[in-house]
Parts: C-alpha cells; structure tokens; sequence
C-alpha cells in the first residue's frame, strides 16, 4: 500500500511522465505511392479504405508529390479534401496514401500538361492526423456570406399558356465590408412545384438560359447588388392547368472573397457555399 507521501508523489508524476511519453513518442509519417488496383487479396497486396469500402492495390514506387495541399470541402469544416499534384504518372497507375498500416485509395485521379493530380477524400479527425504527418496546414473555411441579403420576385399569377414564360429572379445585395464574388449561372436554380398540394414533376434544365455566360463571375463590392434570372419557370416544371401552384426556389452557388477565383489549390479554402431559398405561390387560370 503507498503512503501518503508516495501517492502525492505519484500524482504529481504523472503529468510529467505523461509529457515525457508524448515527446518521445514516434511522430506519425504519411507516403503517397502509385500502384495498381487488385480484385483480390495477394502476398503483395495491401488493403486500401475507398469509396466507402475496402479494396486491394499493389504498391510499386513511392511518389514525391511537388504539391499537397489539406482543403475543407464544407462549410461545417467537418469534410476534407487532400489536393496532391505530382510528376506525369502512368495512366495504368492509381495513387495510395498510406499512413501507419492504413491505406486510402484516391478518390479521384487526373493528367494535364503540368503533370498528375490525385485528391483523397476525409473526415475531419482524420484530416487533422495526415496534416500533421504530412507537415501541412488545415485550411479552413470561413463564412464570407454574412453581409449578403437575398431576395426573390416572381409572378403572383400566371396563365395556362405555355408560350408565355414565368420569369423568377433572385437580387443580392452585398450590405457588408468585404468584396465578394459568386458564380453565376441560371443552371445553379433547383425548383420544387406543388399544384393544389400535390407534387408536380420537375426536370433538370441543363442551359436554361440566365442571361449571362455560364458560371460568370459578378463582383459585389460593398452596396453593390446583382440580379440572376431564371428566364422561364416552366422549363422545369409545366405548369399548364389551372390552380394555386407552390414554389420553392433554391439557388445554389458560392461566394469568394474579392471575388478572386482560385489559381492554387489552397486558394480553394476560401470558398463558401450559398444556397438561398424562398417559397411563393402562383395562381394559374
């Protein structure tokens, strides 16, 4: 049985030995290595995490990336993206992260002129554990869409003549401090109708038209306001009978400080995503 003493000693220990384990403690090293998928386990093998299960891949030679780069896909911070950019590799060949004796297979791999790219999809624990084995930073996201104000106009009535369009536009207004730009596209519109209660089927409209150039970027410096048109409501939904049709509008986007559109991939994380919505309704006779 310890005395007192001993035990006061022990206490007060522990903190220390603990600090002392710690330091002495291997640091975690990550390796990025091409190699071939595999259907089956094999002697030369080794289990690798992707899309959601396991899979097996044959190593061949360990890569020395030129770039990677640890990237916040969500606003949230809770899902990670990690960018590696590297020399041409072969086009047989997909790209392994491995850390410890845990493998991820590349969610998705590329080539251009500058060379090979592969990006790993995480968690945010794990994010945080390859950072600091790849000795990068976390790039976080942080909210830019604080000072925009939205709003929605669209037709209180409507005829069943299918000649005449149902214009909706949304207006933003940037009543902050800091410069922003965002993506506009009239694709980016999603719409959810209801006649009388009752869901109508909506399309998916590929070029519908918004009066600017796809995915053109419009600056919103303070005070500034800019306007985004969906030419015709009825590309998504018919809405040729008579009665009280619901809308809700989204429209889907992004917004980038001073309006600055990514040359690197960590210019990514200063991305944040929008997506302001309204209902209405539209009477049809």
């Amino acid at each position: 049985m310890l005395t007192r003493r001993q035990f006061s000693f022990l206490v007060t220990a522990l903190p220390l030995l603990r600090a002392r384990q710690l330091r002495a403690a291997p640091v975690a090293t990550a390796e990025i290595w091409g190699g071939e998928r595999r259907t089956s386990s094999a002697a030369d093998t080794v289990v690798v995490q992707q899309d959601g299960g396991t899979g097996y891949a044959h190593l061949r030679e360990k890569i020395d990336p030129t770039q990677t780069t640890m990237l916040s896909t969500t606003n949230t911070n809770t899902a990670f993206q990690l960018w590696v950019a590297m020399s041409r590799q072969p086009d047989d060949q997909w790209q392994y992260l491995g850390m410890g004796d845990i493998w991820w297979r590349a969610h998705h791999i590329g080539h251009d002129a500058s060379g090979s790219q592969a990006n790993f999809l995480f968690d945010r624990a794990t994010a945080v554990r390859l950072a600091a084995a790849l000795k990068i930073p976390l790039h976080e996201r942080r909210q830019l869409d604080g000072g925009l104000r939205y709003s929605w106009s669209l037709p209180a009535t409507a005829t069943t003549d299918t000649s005449i369009a149902i214009p909706v536009t949304l207006r933003i207004v940037n009543a902050g401090k800091t410069a922003v730009g965002f993506l506009r596209d009239g694709r980016f519109f999603k719409f959810a109708v209801s006649r009388d209660g009752k869901p109508v089927t909506t399309k998916v409209v590929g070029n519908p038209g918004a009066g600017s150039a796809p995915a053109e970027l419009c600056m919103l410096k303070p005070g500034d306001n800019a306007e985004v048109t969906c030419r015709d409501l009825r590309r998504w939904a018919t809405l040729d009978h008579p009665g009280k049709y619901e809308i809700h509008a989204t429209f889907n986007s992004a917004v980038r400080k001073e309006g600055v559109m990514p040359t690197t991939a960590a210019e990514q994380a200063s991305w944040w995503d929008i997506a302001p919505d309204a209902r209405g309704t539209i009477l049809v006779a």
